[in-house]
C-alpha cells in the first residue's frame, strides 16, 4: 500500500471514497435493526425455556420436567420496565454512529495522500454522522402515545339513567 506520502499511491475521486464508505453505513443498519427489535427478542427468547424441556416437541418425550420448562409457559411481557427498551435504544444508535465514523476514518485517512487531505475529507462526513445521530435520538425521544390537552373542556355531568326524578305536584 506505501506510506501516506507516497507520490505513486493510487487516491480515487469522489465515487472511489464514495463506495469505500459504504461499509461503515452496515454497522449503522445492524444497529437499527437491534434498537428497533430488542423488545421483541428478549421476550419472545423467553420461549427457549420450553424448548429445553423438550426440544423435539414431541409428546411422548422421556423427560418431563416441572413448569417453565413445559408447553404451559406463557412468556412474561412485562418482565422488563419500557425504559430499559428505550434507552439500550439509545446505547445502541449511538454505539453504531461511533463504529461507523471510526470505520469512515479508517478508510478516509487510508486513502488520501496526506494528512491535512485526510482530515479535511473527514468533516463532511463527522457531520453527517452527527446529523443522524441527532435526528435518531430526537425520533426516539418522541412519545409513544400521543396525551389529551389537558385544557380541553369536560363533558358536562349527568345523570345516570337509573336515578329517579321527582316531580313536584301541586
Amino acid at each position: 500500500m506505501g506510506f501516506p506520502d507516497d507520490p505513486y499511491r493510487y487516491v480515487g475521486g469522489v465515487r472511489t471514497a464514495l463506495t469505500g464508505l459504504l461499509p461503515s453505513l452496515v454497522p449503522i443498519a445492524f444497529g437499527y435493526l437491534l434498537a428497533h427489535n430488542a423488545a421483541y427478542l428478549l421476550v419472545n427468547s423467553q420461549l427457549m425455556l420450553p424448548l429445553l424441556g423438550n426440544p423435539a416437541g414431541m409428546q411422548s418425550w422421556p423427560v418431563h420436567l416441572p413448569y417453565p420448562f413445559n408447553d404451559s409457559y406463557e412468556p412474561n411481557h412485562t418482565f422488563l420496565p419500557s425504559a430499559f427498551y428505550w434507552y439500550l435504544g439509545v446505547v445502541v444508535i449511538v454505539a453504531v454512529h461511533v463504529v461507523a465514523v471510526v470505520l469512515a476514518h479508517l478508510h478516509l485517512a487510508g486513502s488520501a495522500r496526506n494528512q491535512r487531505r485526510a482530515r479535511r475529507s473527514e468533516y463532511p462526513w463527522l457531520v453527517a454522522m452527527v446529523t443522524y445521530t441527532a435526528l435518531s435520538l430526537y425520533l426516539i425521544a418522541q412519545p409513544l402515545v400521543q396525551e389529551k390537552d389537558p385544557g380541553a373542556a369536560k363533558p358536562a355531568a349527568t345523570a345516570p339513567a337509573t336515578a329517579v326524578t321527582r316531580t313536584s305536584s301541586k
